[in-house]
């Protein structure tokens, strides 16, 4: 079996609305430019920084 490649990706806290946080990528050609997660899946509260690992799923 071949091993799937693993995309590594850095994302900042830019910005919280009243149940979600955003996250932008640090990097301009960034595979993956920002995400909103629900706060409520966060209850301690949101960390400064994120790293996002993106792996294909194999057939």
């Amino acid at each position: 079996m071949q091993e799937a490649s693993l995309v590594t990706v850095v994302l900042k806290l830019t910005r919280e609305t009243k149940n979600t946080y955003r996250y932008d990528a640090s990097e301009d050609d960034a595979p993956v430019g920002n995400i909103y997660i629900q706060k409520k899946a966060m209850p301690s509260g949101a960390p400064p920084e994120l790293e996002l690992q993106l792996r294909a799923k194999s057939p």
